[in-house]
């Protein structure tokens, strides 16, 4: 993939992103601020106040699962863009001379098959950084989503009864 299509590509995975994280913010907040809302305005039995407290629990869980998303969100592109100038940089393109390496060693020929070693492990390293880095962040939405359903089908369920 050229470099032009890898940072539009980027550019529209942290849009969308973006998107899900203000989306799982708003769920979540959103029916906390509702389930406040109907504590505070009606007189509840003791069982379905229970239940909305509970289902308030979730949803706070839910906002707290949210901001781990955005932080380890913000840290994978960090990796990336970090990955992305690495790729870009003299690291892999010296050519002739090896910035990194110590000017007096035995050959150039050595120099640079070093500083390509340097170079591809230096970039697996940072792509598997991204690889753990989007899966906590998927996993950490997941359980965000699952937080809301759980707090609002308990919500629900304590209105129901």
């Amino acid at each position: 993939m050229n470099k032009g299509a890898e940072l539009a590509s980027l550019s529209g995975s942290i849009s969308l992103a973006e998107a899900v994280l203000r989306g799982l913010f708003l769920l979540n907040g959103g029916a906390a601020i509702a389930v406040l809302t109907f504590l505070s305005s009606a007189e509840l039995l003791s069982d379905m106040a229970l239940g909305l407290v509970f289902s308030l629990r979730l949803f706070i869980v839910g906002l707290v699962l949210s901001l781990l998303t955005a932080i380890t969100a913000y840290f994978t592109q960090l990796t990336i863009t970090h990955r992305i100038g690495w790729e870009n940089s003299e690291h892999i393109h010296a050519g002739n001379r090896d910035y990194h390496l110590q000017k007096n060693e035995v050959s150039e020929a050595k120099n640079e098959e070093r500083l390509r070693l340097k170079a591809n492990d230096t970039a697996a390293k940072l792509y598997r950084k991204e690889n753990v880095g989007i899966c906590a962040s998927l996993f950490l939405a997941i359980a965000s989503l699952a937080g809301f359903s759980w707090g609002a089908i308990t919500g629900a369920e304590a209105l129901i009864s």
